[in-house]
C-alpha cells in the first residue's frame, strides 16, 4: 500500500513539476516581457489550472493503472529501483524546502529538473515493471 502511495505522490509531484516549467517558461515568462501588469493574473489562473488539471489526471492514472506499484508476491530488484528513485526525489524536494525554510534561496530551476528525472525515472520503471507483470510471458 505504501508503495502506491509513494508512487501516485510522485507521479502528481511530476505533473506539478511538468506544469511549473510548462507555463513558466511558455506563458509566464514571455508575458512578463510583453504585458507585465498581465504576468501576475496569469500566474495565479496557471497555478489553480496546474492543480486542477493535476487532480484529474491523477484520478485517471488511480483507475487506469490499477495495481501499478503493488506487489501481491513481493516486489523484485525493479520494483525496488522504481521506489528507491522515487524516494531519492523526494529527498531532493525535501532537501531544497529544508534550505529554503532555513533561510536560503528557494530551489532553483535546476533543482526541480534534477527532482523531476528522478520521479520521471522511477515512475517509468515502475511502469514498465507493472506491464511486465500485467501481461503472461509467451
Amino acid at each position: 500500500m505504501l508503495t502506491r502511495v509513494n508512487f501516485l505522490l510522485a507521479f502528481g509531484l511530476l505533473v506539478l513539476i511538468v506544469f511549473y516549467f510548462g507555463f513558466g517558461f511558455l506563458l509566464i515568462a514571455p508575458l512578463s516581457r510583453t504585458a507585465p501588469q498581465w504576468a501576475t493574473a496569469a500566474a495565479g489562473a496557471a497555478v489553480l489550472l496546474s492543480v486542477g488539471l493535476t487532480v484529474q489526471i491523477l484520478s485517471m492514472v488511480m483507475s487506469g493503472m490499477a495495481g501499478v506499484a503493488s506487489y501481491p508476491s513481493g516486489p523484485n530488484g525493479v520494483a525496488v529501483a522504481s521506489q528507491a528513485a522515487i524516494v531519492c526525489g523526494h529527498g531532493a524536494l525535501g532537501y531544497g524546502a529544508a534550505l529554503w525554510l532555513s533561510g536560503g534561496a528557494p530551489i532553483g530551476v535546476a533543482g526541480l529538473a534534477l527532482a523531476g528525472s528522478l520521479y520521471a525515472a522511477g515512475i517509468a520503471i515502475g511502469i514498465v515493471e507493472w506491464r511486465r507483470r500485467k501481461v503472461p510471458a509467451p
